[in-house]
Parts: C-alpha cells; sequence; structure tokens
C-alpha cells in the first residue's frame, strides 16, 4: 500500500490507516517516531553580528526514505515553521543533490536515504544581548518506505552567546558535508528545454559539453 499525500488530503481516516499500517512494519513500534531527528550547528558558542550555519539532521531506518526539495511525481519536502528571537534571521535550507526514487518505471521520485543534513544560514544581529539563544523549528516531512508516515516534530537548538564565536567540530562537518553536495551553477554552461515529438529534451551547451576531448561518462536531470 502506498499513499500519495499531494494527491489526496490526509484526514483522520486516512492517518488511522497509515498508524496501522505503520504498526505492521518489521521493527517498527506503534507511536515511535521512524525518524530520528535534531538540529546541528557549525558553533558551539556565536557571537553577535555574526552569521553561522544549523542543519537538520535525520538518520532513517533501511529502506525508509524522505524527500527532495521537488518530491518528484509523489512525496512532500520538509517543512519548518521557525520561533526564533527579534533579530535573529534564518535563510532557506540549501538542498543536497538527491537520489532517485523510482516507483515504476514511469512514475520517478527523488530523497534521501539512510542520512542527510539540510544546511541554512543563520544571522544574529549585533545588538543581540543575551546570553544564549534559542532555535526553535516546527518540523513536517514524510518519511516513506512500502507506505509513507507523515511525522511532526518540534526541533530546539539553544548555543550560548559569547564575544567570539567558536567552531563545533561535529557540527561543522557534517553541515560542510552536506553543502559540498549542494549542486552548483556551471556560469559556462546554458541550457534549454523544449518538447520533440513527444519527448522533452534537454539542450546543454558550453563547458565540458563544447570540449570535444571531454567525457561526460554519467549525467542526471533533476527537475
Amino acid at each position: 500500500m502506498r499513499v500519495l499525500p499531494i494527491r489526496l488530503k490526509l484526514a483522520g481516516v486516512m492517518l488511522a490507516i497509515l498508524s496501522a499500517g505503520a504498526a505492521a512494519q518489521p521493527g517498527l513500534v506503534p507511536g515511535e517516531p521512524i525518524i530520528e531527528a535534531r538540529l546541528v550547528s557549525d558553533v558551539e558558542q556565536v557571537a553577535p553580528g555574526e552569521d553561522f550555519r544549523i542543519g537538520v539532521h535525520q538518520l532513517m531506518p533501511d529502506g525508509w526514505h524522505t524527500y527532495w526539495r521537488n518530491p518528484g511525481d509523489n512525496g512532500m519536502p520538509i517543512t519548518l515553521d521557525w520561533t526564533v528571537p527579534a533579530g535573529v534571521e534564518i535563510g532557506p535550507v540549501a538542498w543536497p543533490a538527491p537520489v532517485e526514487l523510482p516507483l515504476t518505471d514511469d512514475i520517478m521520485d527523488y530523497g534521501y536515504r539512510d542520512e542527510v543534513v539540510l544546511p541554512m544560514s543563520v544571522h544574529l544581529p549585533e545588538a543581540y544581548a543575551d546570553d544564549s539563544v534559542t532555535l526553535t523549528a516546527d518540523a513536517d516531512w514524510l518519511v516513506c518506505e512500502e507506505i509513507c508516515i507523515p511525522e511532526t516534530r518540534t526541533l530546539s537548538l539553544t548555543l550560548p552567546v559569547g564575544d567570539e564565536a567558536v567552531r563545533d567540530e561535529d557540527g561543522y562537518w557534517y553541515i560542510q558535508a552536506a553543502l559540498d553536495a549542494v549542486p552548483q551553477p556551471d556560469p559556462q554552461v546554458e541550457a534549454g528545454i523544449q518538447l520533440a515529438s513527444g519527448r522533452v529534451v534537454l539542450d546543454l551547451a558550453g563547458g565540458d559539453f563544447s570540449d570535444p576531448a571531454a567525457t561526460v561518462s554519467t549525467l542526471k536531470f533533476f527537475p
């Protein structure tokens, strides 16, 4: 059984069906979360007037996955509703490249398996006067295997505020690895898309695509 929450509104009856399905999955405890989630930071102490990064760190059981910003034909990406002190600003998620999650030959989803960190920047204003800062997110996501389960979690992180920022080694490398996996534009490459003879055609020119000596061995398109 697979539930497609993008096309079907999750009413109470459907949620009851989902819960019953989750209880039937090996290793799952009814009422217990499927995803392990927390907020991580690249600093263990923040300084007023400086930017730092945080990330939503998710661990998934074998066979389960969550979704990219474009989930594909089905699914739902994470949503975050932040509660932060006045003047604190949190930027958008920097999405690491996803993996393909084929459902059938004609249906493709995009998302993450096993583990993912979704990083974002935080700005602490120069005039911030408290001795700590607390960032709290009401997070919603969809986690899927043979069935899909919507989960809601409140994630919170409190960091001390001092004269200088102090790097958190574990958090820094978690977030840096995620940032390294974020796709980057190539200013030398031009891309175009068109419909021809009932097929979608992606045209790429410039950069390695105009170099006869270059070999592009693996090319994947994520819309």
